[in-house]
């Protein structure tokens, strides 16, 4: 195994470690944006930018601890994604309920004598249940009803004068608690319809769960509580939180243009896509540019043939002949111009080619016999 294909537990562990943690911070600033902004073009937008800086992220990560395995580096980022995402969830959800999209759940706070719809687990009645009891509502005075179903304690009638009680013999527990104006003014049918619609919305867990704790959930317990952090967001999609125009916002209370259903699954199934396909994406660009960079050098020749011989080059662009350096019968060196003795080297350019020895040319031919000269 080579090095490159060596794998780096301690950058991978940083890798993921590092995802999860920067995705987590980012998402902060992140679902601020899609709260302010609750168009579904401007958060598709922010799903970039998102997904943009968590590619650099790992880039980074994989630079600092040269990471070198594509599949494992692709599997930490990939697993980092998936904690962080289900933080950003519990985080988003969180932030819901306490926010003014929540609040629809407060002008039900009459609930609080809500156990005529809930049983002793806080479940909701069945259909038949609900039935009987609504069809009590509207037969029974509100004193009546208080004392038939034992609720005396929670309304707290012994510290009740006259006159108030009075007034709930007068009307019927379903008038006196307004129910023909949150419920219905029509059948008992219509009624129950009712009930069971707004106990599957998200207001629902957020008021259990403000009843139980005196206080919202919060990301932590969402994080805890995987099976209420799931089943709040189905209520969530349910419900839709983003529309299609900017001048539809959910404090508008308008639910007929929010994206809804299997559309709202999509876009989030998108969004995770997008976030995390970016930090994949540059995952192996990240660990190419490890490999060193093969710097090439001035091209100058391997080898230079000359009469059959092998010539090397110097450190300073000179080549000396390989062969015997020996004065050949007719006085020239080997493989050159200008003869020379033993101990004298040919000199050659950077381009291999022979250079004249000059001054040992005119030495020469200064010790040829004058006849010659005179010639």
């Amino acid at each position: 195994m080579n090095s490159e294909s060596k794998v780096n537990p301690i950058g991978l562990l940083f890798l993921f470690a590092g995802t999860a943690l920067a995705g987590s911070v980012l998402s902060f600033f992140y679902l601020w944006v899609n709260r302010v902004i609750p168009f579904i073009y401007l958060c598709v937008l922010a799903a970039v930018a998102l997904g943009a800086v968590m590619g650099l992220v790992s880039a980074m990560i994989i630079k600092l601890f040269k990471i070198k395995t594509l599949a494992l580096a692709i599997t930490a980022v990939i697993l980092g994604c998936l904690v962080f995402t289900c933080f950003k969830w519990a985080l988003y959800v969180a932030t819901d309920a306490s926010s003014d999209i929540s609040e629809s759940y407060t002008e039900w706070y009459f609930f609080a004598f809500e156990d005529d719809f809930l049983n002793s687990e806080r479940v909701l009645y069945s259909d038949s249940e609900l039935r009987e009891i609504i069809t009590d509502m509207r037969e029974m005075s509100a004193y009546e009803y208080i004392i038939t179903y034992g609720q005396e304690e929670l309304w707290e009638l012994s510290l009740w004068d006259k006159e108030d009680l009075q007034i709930l013999k007068d009307y019927t527990f379903y008038e006196y608690m307004g129910y023909y104006e949150y419920l219905s003014y029509g059948s008992v049918s219509d009624a129950v319809r009712v009930i069971i619609d707004e106990y599957n919305l998200s207001w629902f867990s957020y008021y259990n769960h403000l009843l139980k704790y005196q206080d919202y959930p919060t990301a932590i317990y969402y994080l805890t509580n995987p099976a209420q952090l799931i089943n709040t967001i189905v209520r969530i999609n349910n419900e839709g939180r983003w529309s299609y125009s900017a001048s539809s916002f959910p404090s508008e209370n308008s639910t007929s243009t929010n994206i809804r259903g299997i559309i709202l699954w999509l876009i989030w199934l998108v969004e995770f896509f997008i976030i995390c396909g970016f930090a994949v994406i540059a995952i192996p660009k990240a660990i190419r540019n490890l490999e060193p960079i093969q710097q090439q050098s001035i091209e100058q020749p391997d080898v230079n043939l000359y009469n059959g011989q092998e010539n090397q080059y110097n450190s300073t662009g000179q080549t000396i002949n390989s062969a015997d350096t020996t004065n050949t019968a007719n006085g020239w060196q080997s493989g050159g111009f200008g003869g020379g003795s033993v101990d004298q080297a040919e000199q050659y350019d950077e381009f291999g080619r022979p250079i004249c020895q000059t001054d040992y040319f005119k030495a020469t031919v200064n010790e040829l016999p004058e006849e010659s000269n005179a010639e």
